[in-house]
Order: structure tokens, then C-alpha cells, then sequence
């Protein structure tokens, strides 16, 4: 048997014990403490946020795309969220590829 590492950082490649191969994973930079930390700042969560997986200009129109397991979540998703100044609509959802799609260019209205 041999075994042969790539240089990259954070992982080691190695054909050592298997026919494929295996990701063996390394401690990365972010897990190297350097001296003290201070622990007193605490993570909240924003409501009625969603992660934007992608977002891309398309045909003057920007595109965002979410994770969306089912339809069920589909309904959950807001209908309107900003992203970087701009008011994006929900416009549909794939059930094959599991994301929902938001576009600049959907018809808002605003409640008065």
C-alpha cells in the first residue's frame, strides 16, 4: 500500500486503504486557538431570515435560490425578502433540484 497527501489545507487526500481513496479531515486554521478568546459574544437568530444559496443577475433581474426540502416548506418561506437593497418575490420551486426561487422582477404590492 501507498499513500499519497495533497498540500491543500483543512483536508488530506489519501488512496491509502481503499480502492476510491477517503477524505481524511485536519484541523483547520479557525479551530487553532491563538491565545486567549473572548466568549461573552452571543449568536442570535434573525426571524424571518433564509439563507440565500445563490443569487445571480439574469437577464437584468436578480435570481435568488433557497433550500426547499418540500411544498409544505415552500409555504413556510416568506413571499417578499430583501437582499442588498432590492425586494425579491417568491416565484416557484423545484421539487427535483429541492431549492425555491425569488426574483426582483415579481409584481409586489405593499399593504397601506
Amino acid at each position: 500500500m501507498y499513500r499519497k497527501e495533497d498540500e491543500s489545507p483543512g483536508y488530506r487526500f489519501s488512496t491509502y486503504g481503499g480502492l476510491g481513496g477517503s477524505v481524511e479531515p485536519q484541523e483547520s486554521p479557525i479551530h487553532r486557538q491563538q491565545g486567549t478568546v473572548n466568549m461573552s459574544k452571543v449568536a442570535t437568530t434573525v426571524p424571518g431570515a433564509i439563507v440565500i444559496q445563490s443569487a445571480v443577475m439574469y437577464e437584468g433581474e436578480l435570481v435568488l435560490e433557497t433550500v426547499c426540502r418540500d411544498y409544505d416548506h415552500y409555504r413556510t418561506l416568506p413571499d417578499v425578502v430583501g437582499y442588498e437593497g432590492t425586494e425579491c418575490g417568491k416565484t416557484g420551486w423545484s421539487s427535483d433540484r429541492n431549492y425555491a426561487c425569488y426574483k426582483s422582477g415579481a409584481a409586489i404590492a405593499h399593504r397601506k
